[in-house]
């Protein structure tokens, strides 16, 4: 399987895959072929019972029913390459073994509305204004901005950096701020905090502030938003998914491509490391 997997790959590749895709579709097969081995199945008899096995596994593991769904599509893709190689006769993928989910809905915010919402913020408390423009230069969940402390926000080769340990599966992250501004503005909003956590308040005064913007400014905005919107900007700027996925912090990078769905496809095939991006800021 493992020499198909290649082939299939390469065929990829050749048909002008964008190389993100092609990566993406690397990881979900290297996932599926493992599960294959530590359960000694050869993927040429599989069953449309085994792909049921294989979700189940997933999600017990802790894979969202969306994740779940974008590993299988690339399974199937690889089925329908063995068919049309004559090795396989047969799609064990069918629509039925996919999940239920709801499909993401949020949308990456437009400058204009970016701009509007950061505008409307400046009427606000010092620590609301200052929280909301961090979420859209870093991407972190609101969650995560809430739990800040001090000690989190660190100078690391000269640029300002958030130490994220409060995540969703108890790992830790680092993640710049990749807007100057607000970088030094944050550096010195820290200076001055005598206690913790950072931001004095909870996830949901973040939430209350974020729908009430949404209401005064007559926009569709949700706080769930400046991550996709931070997202967005990254890869407009050519950062890779695999790096995008680390300072998101996803576990999975299937995750990362439901957020890059939302995006126009020649944005999605930018491939440029971040270390261009760091370079470019440190000339500016």
């Amino acid at each position: 399987m493992y020499n198909q997997i290649e082939n299939f790959l390469d065929e990829y590749k050749h048909k002008g895959m964008a190389e993100n895709t092609v990566k993406a579709y690397e990881i979900h097969l290297r996932h599926y072929y493992s599960y294959l081995k530590q359960k000694d199945l050869d993927y040429k008899n599989i069953k449309t019972k085994d792909i049921r096995k294989y979700t189940r596994a997933s999600t017990n593991r802790g894979d969202t029913n969306g994740t779940v769904n974008v590993r299988l599509s690339a399974i199937k893709s690889f089925y329908d390459y063995l068919i049309d190689d004559e090795i396989m006769e047969y799609n064990p993928i069918t629509k039925a073994v996919f999940l239920k989910h709801k499909p993401l809905k949020t949308k990456p915010l437009t400058p204009e509305e970016k701009n509007m919402i950061l505008t409307y913020m400046e009427s606000k408390d010092k620590h609301i204004e200052l929280g909301f423009k961090v979420l859209f230069a870093t991407g972190l969940r609101v969650s995560e901005l809430a739990n800040l402390k001090r000690e989190d926000v660190k100078i690391i080769n000269n640029r300002a950096v958030v130490h994220v340990i409060h995540t969703k599966r108890d790992k830790e992250r680092y993640v710049p701020v990749f807007d100057p501004e607000v970088a030094q503005d944050l550096l010195n909003y820290t200076e001055e905090q005598l206690i913790d956590p950072l931001f004095k308040v909870k996830k949901r005064t973040f939430q209350y502030h974020a729908e009430q913007a949404g209401k005064n400014l007559d926009i569709l905005f949700n706080i769930h938003q400046t991550r996709y919107t931070f997202a967005t900007e990254r890869l407009q700027e050519g950062i890779r998914l695999d790096i995008l996925q680390k300072l998101l912090g996803h576990k999975d990078i299937s995750t990362t491509l439901l957020y890059a769905k939302t995006l126009d496809i020649d944005i999605i095939n930018a491939a440029a490391p971040i270390e261009t991006l760091m370079e470019e800021r440190k000339d500016e």
